[in-house]
């Protein structure tokens, strides 16, 4: 069982993900954020193993988190409308999945295969 972190602000998309992941078995929603301040204080509590990221979220008061601060054993995927090129630095160095908004129960399903096949090759499952 994988467990999620989903960064959302818009509500309509946050329960899309929210559904999205309740019919993946292998995976459960395990916290969820619309601010960067409140996604902040999850990372310190939560052992998930993949975050959802919309790139555009309020602050929230974070005292200066910065997405690039998301743990180096979490799997990133970024669900944002932005073009990749925008947002790209805030990872630098670190291997991360991209959904282009809008997103489909297709386009969601195939990025967590690769994610997924992503994970059991880095923890030499395979």
């Amino acid at each position: 069982m994988h467990k999620c972190i989903v960064l959302e602000d818009e509500p309509l998309a946050m329960q899309m993900m929210e559904a999205y992941i309740a019919n993946r078995i292998e995976l459960v929603l395990a916290a969820k954020a619309m601010q960067l301040r409140e996604l902040r204080d999850i990372l310190q509590s939560t052992d998930a193993s993949i975050i959802f990221l919309d790139m555009v979220v309020p602050d929230g008061g974070s005292g200066g988190f910065r997405l690039g601060q998301i743990p180096q054993g979490m799997t990133i995927v970024t669900t944002t409308a932005l073009p990749k090129s925008t947002y790209v630095h805030e990872f630098e160095g670190r291997h991360f999945f991209e959904m282009t908004k809008p997103i489909s129960p297709e386009k969601f399903n195939q990025c967590i295969d690769q994610v997924l096949r992503h994970q059991k090759y880095d923890h030499g499952s395979i």
